[in-house]
């Protein structure tokens, strides 16, 4: 079955067909599967912002709170409460004790016990007021870059409120651990130390918890193909029966699948039924009986307008690893004219006879 889609396994054939390699070894294919990967994954989504792979997500910034008072012992990590309601939410978020011009990372022991880092750098009388923010999110698992404008922004009146963004030479300037009705600015930077997402710090803190929207280009993981096992099909079937397979681990909806005695003929999987068995979203046309060699890997995520983009690009650097550099310009040539010419197509929005850049459409 002729697919509009170019599948990963085809697009890693194609090039190494294209530019002469005859190679059957696993270090070979792999190397020019790093290579449509490097096009796909890293070099290809960094030459535009390309408007199909905006994606958008959300962050609740928490509220501060500030229930009872505190006290402590100069030089002690511990901090003790007096009618707080502490909880291992807390840990992680920031303390500010009045009088006292440290900030400190604060983590939870009970409803009325902390400890702090750094140590108290003096006596907390009883009393005490305080307050407890958390001004440090993680971005979604697969953020990449932010989408400017609008960047990051919440629902207020009726209007959506752009936050503005903070450099990070200028973030401490005019921070403040004082609490308002609103953030006033944000940074991104680092990531997390447990998922390694990346952050985002809002300023300052807020009284009152608020959904914050932001925009982004996610990055695009690398393609992969999974050959474990064998399979057999039915004509006029669309169940894949496999023997020896995982597909409930390995396999997703949307990849492509082939027979390898038909090399040419992919089709895509409709859903994984158990680890042994598969659906196609279309019948396939002939019987081949158990124990026969398959492939399924994974799909572009780009519009099909790119996918010969990839082509053209793994073409490129498998010729300059061959010291072919005429070869080598052509193909790169015909790469970047595939994406200037998508890129153009897709921002192009007809007036009759008008056409509305990028740019323009930022005027409005």
């Amino acid at each position: 079955m002729a697919l509009a889609q170019i599948p990963f396994t085809k697009l890693v054939e194609d090039t190494m067909l294209e530019v002469r390699e005859n190679s059957s070894e696993t270090a070979v294919e792999r190397k020019y599967q790093r290579r449509v990967n490097d096009i796909y994954a890293r070099d290809l989504p960094t030459k535009f912002d390309f408007g199909f792979m905006r994606a958008a997500s959300s962050v609740t910034i928490s509220a501060v709170y500030s229930t009872g008072t505190v006290s402590g012992t100069s030089a002690s990590t511990t901090i003790t409460g007096a009618s707080t309601v502490w909880v291992t939410g807390h840990t992680g978020w920031k303390m500010k004790i009045n009088g006292n011009d440290e900030v400190y990372t604060f983590t939870w022991t009970n409803a009325t016990s902390g400890t702090l880092s750094p140590a108290l750098t003096a006596t907390i009388a009883a009393s005490t007021t305080y307050v407890l923010f958390q001004d440090t999110y993680s971005l979604a698992s697969d953020y990449d870059r932010l989408v400017i404008p609008p960047g990051f922004y919440y629902d207020y009146g009726g209007s959506k409120v752009q936050i503005s963004e903070k450099f990070n030479k200028d973030w401490y300037k005019g921070w403040t651990a004082s609490s308002t009705l609103l953030p006033v600015s944000y940074r991104v930077f680092g990531r997390d130390s447990t998922n390694l997402y990346w952050q985002v710090q809002f300023s300052p803190p807020i009284t009152t918890g608020k959904k914050i929207s932001y925009e982004y280009y996610p990055s695009l993981a690398d393609m992969t193909e999974y050959t474990t096992g064998t399979c057999a099909t039915t004509a006029g079937d669309a169940t894949i029966t496999g023997t020896s397979t995982d597909f409930t681990n390995n396999v997703a909806a949307g990849d492509a699948f082939r027979m390898d005695s038909r090399p040419n003929d992919w089709y895509l999987v409709s859903s994984i039924t158990t680890a042994t068995g598969l659906e196609l979203t279309a019948n396939y046309p002939s019987t081949i009986s158990t124990a026969a060699d398959y492939t399924i890997c994974k799909v572009p995520k780009l519009p099909v307008g790119l996918h010969l983009a990839l082509f053209y690009g793994a073409c490129g650097l498998s010729c300059q690893d061959q010291d072919d550099d005429s070869s080598a310009k052509n193909f790169l040539s015909l790469y970047e004219k595939t994406v200037v010419q998508f890129k153009v197509s897709e921002n192009r929005q007809k007036f009759g006879r008008q056409r509305m850049t990028v740019k323009d459409m930022y005027r409005r």
